[in-house]
């Protein structure tokens, strides 16, 4: 049986994106629900304009997944289906941006076909340091 989200503080959506998928796997059921996802966006950028954020055309989302699929395989992750979001629930006091700051920050290095088990460890001490025991 699933472990419930601790829900005591906040809730971070993620995205299709690799490293959301990546966080989403590591942490685990006791931090991470999985809900059915309403939407698909992408981001664009026109012309050197602002960034934009817009729904995704069925190709573009048959795109998304397919490169996420390809990514987590990397890893030895199984694909997400391509219906499901996830959000993670954060422990009282910490905020997102200390969520992506431990992701994002030096010692979690990028993802080559060469280090994915170790790009693996690196999230899954940086979220142990940040979210407590993971599952």
């Amino acid at each position: 049986m699933p472990i419930a989200p601790l829900g005591r503080g906040n809730v971070v959506v993620l995205g299709p994106d690799r490293r959301s998928a990546l966080i989403a796997y590591v942490a685990g059921p006791r931090h991470v629900q999985r809900i059915p996802r309403r939407v698909i966006s992408v981001r664009e950028r026109v012309d050197g304009g602002p960034q934009l954020v817009r729904e995704a055309v069925d190709e573009e989302a048959k795109e998304v997944q397919s490169d996420l699929a390809a990514f987590l395989w990397l890893a030895g992750i199984p694909a997400p289906p391509a219906t499901d979001e996830w959000r993670l629930h954060l422990p009282a006091g910490v905020t997102e941006a200390d969520l992506w700051d431990a992701v994002n920050g030096d010692r979690v290095r990028t993802q080559s076909a060469s280090n994915a088990r170790e790009v693996v460890a690196d999230v899954r001490t940086a979220l142990e340091e940040l979210l407590g025991p993971l599952d």
